[in-house]
């Protein structure tokens, strides 16, 4: 990984060699919602913005909404998953009158 990104915007940089010091890698286009989003050495691809990286499938994923089922937070569009389901993150009140 190397700050700033050294690959294009929406690329990102594929591990092709562990091995070598530097670790080496290729500018590939980012990946869509349905397509791999695995990198070896467990280096982050990041999703479309609507999207999370199922670490189980190794697949992009649309992100879930309110009321869905969920594992964990990245799989929820509010980053916030209570006993299995998406929910809200922040709650507004109406205001006073």
């Amino acid at each position: 990984m190397a700050l700033p990104e050294p690959c294009p915007a929406g690329e990102y940089c594929r591990i092709t060699n562990l091995e070598a010091t530097p670790i080496v890698g290729v500018c590939s286009k980012s990946p869509a919602v349905g397509e791999a989003c695995d990198n070896p050495g467990g280096f982050p691809v990041l999703c479309p913005v609507n999207a999370y990286c199922d670490e189980q499938t190794g697949v992009c994923e649309p992100l879930r909404s309110s009321g869905e089922p969920c594992t964990i937070q990245d799989e929820c569009f509010s980053d916030a998953c209570v006993n299995q389901k998406c929910v809200a993150s922040l709650e507004c009140e109406p205001e006073p009158t």
